[in-house]
């Protein structure tokens, strides 16, 4: 067990951590998990079809392919200039889909800007910055600082719909950039910063691999196939849990409530296993926790006895905190292997290989289900994938020793 260095690193990091919280959930949380609750009204307003009412899958698909341009941009000027102008980006953005007309080509370019924005004010800039913050308790602060996309969704999702109920769509795009313009935008500015940037400040977060240094390292190509083989199933999971439950016998009600339990467990995780890879053997928490979700998607589709909606339950949350923890760790283990040297970058290339994989596991999960007319296929695919991510990262120490050795021969 780790013993952890004194809390003059939560006295110093404390408000860059909630500050970037509070500005990642105000930002990305708000947009990503409110953004369904724009379709209908758009859809009424403009006479559209759903598929060119969403934005959301055009906005996610735009920032996984610019997460390792952009990463590259932030290691080279820093997380703050670039925090700050991805808000300002995401409140113009909010300004002109409130006045949007009726035009396709306008909606749609409208959302490939907003997941420019994004990705500059979304978790790779923030975990920068908190990276430079927090040393024997960055699994804890990372956890927190993820936790900021749910915070966003539980607030930003009742104030939406009650902007559209009262006031029309419309007013409602206005009232998110106001929620940017009076609190996260504030907040950023005056607070946010690197530990390096800080007043009175020596150390300089440098220091690390660099990109391609990154590159020829088997540990890299090791944490990308392992977080690969995770989104894979968590993606077909994320996007079709209702319709998998409901295919197993649950009524609607029923699937709906196992889907929140789904909601909460990701939360959880995403502070709880932050906790305990500060404290225990991470890659074991890390390797375990994806193991107990590949048994979990297998058990879903092979209940054993009597307490059918019971193990549902359980496998469901174990489900839910193998997706929680992806992207907490992959911001921890970048910082552990990597450094910050060229933190953002390396991030971004996860980042985007998790963003692909789990849109791949959406699409795999359509497929199946339309010419199989079930999920059941699929159990077996998504319980070993996730059983291969899990050893697969339960393999990195031994190779962290290999390449250990390997330098001290050379």
């Amino acid at each position: 067990m780790r013993k952890n260095k004194p809390t003059s690193e939560w006295r110093a990091g404390w408000p860059v951590l909630l500050i970037s919280m509070i500005a990642y959930g105000n930002g990305m949380g708000m947009f990503l998990l409110s953004s369904s609750s724009f379709i209908k009204p758009v859809k009424d307003a403009f006479g559209w079809s759903t598929g060119q009412a969403v934005i959301a899958p055009i906005t996610s698909i735009t920032m996984a392919i610019l997460f390792p341009f952009v990463g590259r941009l932030i290691d080279r000027w820093g997380a703050r200039p670039f925090a700050i102008g991805g808000l300002i980006g995401l409140v113009a953005c909010y300004l002109a889909l409130g006045l949007c007309p009726a035009n396709i080509v306008i909606y749609r370019g409208l959302a490939l800007l907003a997941g420019l924005c994004l990705v500059a004010c979304g978790p790779i800039t923030f975990a920068r910055g908190v990276g430079s913050w927090f040393v024997a308790n960055r699994g804890t602060a990372l956890g927190i600082l993820i936790s900021g996309l749910s915070l966003g969704g539980v607030l930003g999702i009742p104030l939406v719909g009650f902007l559209i109920q009262n006031y029309g769509w419309r007013k409602a795009y206005f009232g998110l950039a106001a929620s940017i313009v009076f609190i996260a935008l504030p907040l950023v500015i005056t607070f946010f910063r690197e530990r390096g940037e800080a007043p009175n400040s020596t150390t300089k977060p440098v220091h690390g691999n660099s990109l391609n240094e990154t590159l020829k390292d088997s540990r890299f190509w090791l944490l990308l196939a392992s977080f690969i083989f995770a989104a894979l199933p968590i993606g077909v999971f994320s996007n079709h849990l209702v319709p998998i439950l409901t295919g197993r016998g649950f009524p609607l009600p029923q699937a709906v409530s196992l889907g929140a339990i789904f909601a909460g467990s990701i939360g959880i995780a995403r502070i709880g296993i932050g906790i305990l890879v500060d404290r225990l053997r991470d890659y074991i928490v890390a390797g375990s926790c994806i193991i107990a979700a590949g048994l979990g998607a297998f058990a879903l589709f092979h209940p054993i006895g009597r307490f059918v909606l019971e193990q549902a339950q359980a496998m469901i949350f174990l489900l839910g905190l193998a997706y929680g923890a992806e992207g907490d760790l992959a911001a921890y283990f970048t910082l552990k292997l990597f450094g910050l040297k060229a933190f953002s970058a390396i991030m971004g290339c996860l980042a985007a290989a998790i963003g692909l994989g789990t849109a791949v596991g959406g699409v795999l999960g359509s497929l199946v289900a339309d010419r199989a007319g079930s999920y059941d296929p699929l159990a077996p695919f998504m319980a070993a994938s996730l059983l291969l991510s899990g050893f697969l990262m339960l393999a990195q120490p031994s190779f962290h020793k290999a390449r250990s050795h390997r330098s001290v021969a050379g």
